[in-house]
């Protein structure tokens, strides 16, 4: 049975579970790289963006336009910023569909291991909820504007942002 917010969603919010479990044997010995394993998580977040649209998620566009920019950007920091706007995009697509079925397995993934961000996590979250109900280009744009930032500020790359993004205190340590 799918889970009242669809399949690809479903799947996206197992993703940090199975790259930890995919990281603990010994052929996952590259997965524990948090270069390697956050990649892996902007891919598959954006091949599930691209399943939901196939399930009815709007935005397919917004992804598309996020692929050409990936595809024209040049390596190094401009691509970390349309690779990090892309996978904003596609989170908004998997998950601000779904309205309130959603809210709890989204604070869920991006749950932050220390208790001392959890009021940063609830205002963010609240207002990335406020901007989800002026439709999808205003929730796509809070939210990249607000992972760009949080690269610029802490360095480049998903290591910088603790998760390397670290969606939740499931993602492997």
């Amino acid at each position: 049975m799918t889970p009242p917010w669809g399949a690809a969603t479903a799947a996206h919010f197992a993703l940090p579970w199975l790259l930890k479990r995919a990281a603990a044997g010994e052929r996952g010995r590259r997965l524990r790289d948090p270069h390697v394993s956050g990649r892996v998580y902007d891919m598959a977040t954006v091949v599930l963006a691209w399943m939901a649209s196939r399930e009815g998620a709007k935005g397919g566009w917004w992804l598309g336009m996020g692929t050409m920019a990936q595809l024209g950007a040049r390596p190094g920091r401009e691509s970390a910023v349309v690779t990090t706007a892309q996978v904003a995009v596609a989170e908004e697509m998997l998950w601000r569909r779904h309205r309130l079925w959603a809210v709890v397995p989204f604070a869920l993934l991006h749950a932050p291991r220390d208790p001392r961000r959890w009021p940063y996590h609830l205002l963010t979250g609240t207002v990335f909820h406020f901007a989800a109900r002026l439709g999808l280009p205003a929730a796509i744009a809070v939210h990249a504007g607000h992972n760009i930032v949080l690269e610029r500020c802490r360095g480049t790359g998903h290591e910088a942002q603790g998760l390397a993004s670290e969606p939740s205190s499931a993602w492997p340590a």
